[in-house]
């Protein structure tokens, strides 16, 4: 495979001198960005295209090049070993320095920036997320503080910044407007806005862009603004509904970190240095909770020094919580010999972390007058502690089924998933985030949803009361995502959604979904919504039987797979560890290598009361 590689890249001794490569981002990038306007299936113009050398133009003739030239393995190869194709002529190469490698990247971006009247609606359109990027979530965009503070000053801080000799400040430039474009609602891209491509194209295209340009920064030695880089990108890839890539980036600023030895520095370490290592090892820690992979730190890590009584309320929480999620990582990770004190003492911690929570502050409601930044920063804090406890407790709830000893598992569970769809609530009813984009928070509080659901259908009718509460929440979220799917054009919202629609409606008899639905639901489990016909009803049975005061349906039955610790038995041929992640089509997922230890069926005997048939049984999906 190598030497086909090899070949087609025509990589032979005498066509290139490893002495004299030089490194041409430009060209791969526009023909990325020219078959995605077109779809997945496009093919690349046969028209001649001019790409900039120092030796000048040089016309590229499509008809002449390799027909493997454009694969993207091969492209791949010329990104990473800094080669530029070379044509049939033998043209000499000239080196690639630090500064020709920098000015390259930044010719490619500027062939994928909008234009001064494009760029002044997109910051115009995303002011107001501006401060709970940088408060809300302690993201360091720029060198100094609250420096964005208008329209005016977000476009000359992407200017400037484009025309630095630090890489590491290109960077921050072009993923400070990745975050605007990311945050552009289907309507603003189509009534305000000429761009060159769709949004996520341009998007995976500035990320690329950002990838060299850190590795330019790298090569030299890591920087804190590098650091900073790599942590807004994680963030990017969240609101993107990919955690994995989230997790990669993570892990790479801490390597990088570690090499400085920022975490190290005890003390003497300037605020700013203290803040980027602490995010770092703390969005590890949470990201490897919910991929079911080890943290990169251990408790006994010199890094983990406890912060001081100095700094602000929610930064010595998160500190508090990411160190549970260590321990939560660890117990998940050793669940085969770990016994069940392990999650109440795990507990005892997450009781002990909300005590210090001044409860003016912790139960605060928002007004009108509350800044968006607070309102956010409070509200995310809650859906992180509520996962916490969430994930804690479900292996054990799913336990709590057969066998009761289980119960306050299952309850802490269900309060837990309530409190998150509250905070998501609270989040997303206040005036300027009923549209913030993050794929990942919609899909935790999801599963929040989902967790009620199986408490609902475990439920007898002595519960109705409390299950018509839960219902409202539920519905609650299914409208939240609804909205956020219809606006921000969501995969992951409007999965999510469609799904809570499904459910709910198999369970009040109203189901007219496909009569086989199913779906692997990434990192969670599977789901399968089966409507019954006139022949597959229970003998002495009649369809009167199920009528309600809506139309006459026919009852359905719903299962339910999960793994009880990790999110799925790993496979590497699994979908969502593909590009789209949690975005990957739900229904088409194959989950023929993912072994489950829980499985749950329900049916009804009477439509909108939970009675449950089998709940005590596990069968096999």
């Amino acid at each position: 495979m190598v030497r086909q590689i090899c070949s087609s890249m025509d990589l032979s001794k005498g066509s290139v001198n490893s002495s004299h490569i030089e490194f041409n981002t430009a060209e791969v990038l526009r023909r990325i960005r020219s078959v995605s306007g077109r779809g997945s299936e496009g093919s690349i113009s046969e028209t001649d295209v001019t790409v900039s050398s120092n030796a000048g133009p040089i016309a590229v003739s499509h008809d002449s090049i390799n027909p493997f030239a454009d694969a993207p393995l091969l492209n791949l190869f010329r990104d990473a070993m800094l080669i530029q194709d070379v044509n049939t002529q033998q043209q000499s190469v000239t080196t690639a320095p630090h500064d020709h490698r920098l000015l390259s990247c930044v010719r490619t971006f500027r062939t994928l920036q909008p234009d001064s009247k494009n760029l002044r609606a997109i910051l115009t359109a995303t002011e107001s997320y501006w401060l709970i990027w940088q408060d809300g979530l302690g993201l360091n965009i720029t060198s100094e503080p609250h420096l964005l503070g208008s329209v005016g000053s977000g476009e000359r801080f992407i200017l400037d910044s484009i025309g630095s000799d630090n890489p590491a400040l290109v960077a921050k430039a072009i993923l400070f407007l990745a975050l605007c474009i990311q945050q552009l609602s289907h309507d603003i891209v189509r009534e305000q806005l000429t761009l060159s491509t769709r949004p996520e194209v341009l998007l995976d295209s500035y990320l690329m862009v950002v990838d060299m340009l850190l590795s330019i920064n790298e090569n030299s030695a890591p920087t804190i603004d590098g650091l900073e880089c790599l942590e807004i990108t994680a963030k990017l890839y969240m609101n993107m509904g990919k955690p994995r890539e989230s997790w990669l980036s993570y892990r790479r600023a801490i390597n990088l970190a570690l090499l400085i030895r920022l975490h190290d520095s005890g003390g003497i370490a300037r605020e700013r240095e203290q803040k980027a290592w602490s995010k770092l090892w703390q969005g590890d820690r949470f990201m490897s909770m919910l991929l079911g992979l080890p943290a990169a730190t251990s408790d006994l890590h010199p890094g983990l020094l406890r912060p001081d009584s100095s700094l602000s309320i929610s930064a010595r929480i998160l500190y508090e919580m990411a160190v549970i999620a260590g321990h939560v990582s660890e117990r998940n990770q050793n669940s085969a010999s770990t016994n069940y004190y392990t999650t109440l003492q795990i507990d005892q911690q997450l009781r002990d972390c909300l005590q210090n929570i001044p409860s003016d502050w912790w139960n605060a409601r928002p007004s009108e007058s509350t800044p968006i930044e607070a309102v956010y920063g409070l509200q995310v804090t809650k859906i992180h502690y509520y996962m916490l406890q969430k994930i804690l407790h479900q292996p054990y709830m799913l336990k709590s089924f057969v066998d009761d000893d289980y119960k306050p598992s299952s309850i802490a569970t269900c309060d837990a998933s309530r409190e998150m769809i509250a905070a998501y609530q609270t989040l997303r009813n206040h005036a300027g985030m009923e549209l913030i984009i993050c794929d990942l928070m919609d899909f935790q509080v999801f599963t929040a949803a989902i967790a009620l659901i199986i408490k609902i259908l475990s439920s007898t009718s002595s519960c109705l009361n409390s299950n018509e509460r839960d219902w409202q929440l539920v519905q609650s979220v299914t409208s939240g995502l609804g909205k956020v799917a219809q606006a921000m054009e969501c995969s992951v919202a409007s999965q999510a959604a469609q799904i809570l629609e499904y459910l709910t409606a198999a369970h009040h008899g109203t189901y007219s979904g496909p009569s086989q639905f199913e779906a692997v639901i990434p990192y969670f489990g599977k789901v399968k919504i089966n409507r019954l016909q006139p022949g597959n009803l229970v003998p002495g049975t009649t369809p009167t039987d199920y009528q309600l005061d809506s139309p006459l349906q026919f009852p359905s039955t719903i299962d339910f797979a999960a793994n009880s610790f990790a999110p799925f038995s790993w496979n590497e041929t699994q979908d969502f560890l593909s590009g789209a992640e949690l975005g990957v089509d739900w229904t088409s997922m194959m989950d023929d290598g993912i072994s489950y230890d829980w499985n749950q069926h329900f049916e009804y005997t009477n439509l909108g009361e939970g009675a449950v048939g089998d709940r005590g049984t596990f069968l096999a999906i």
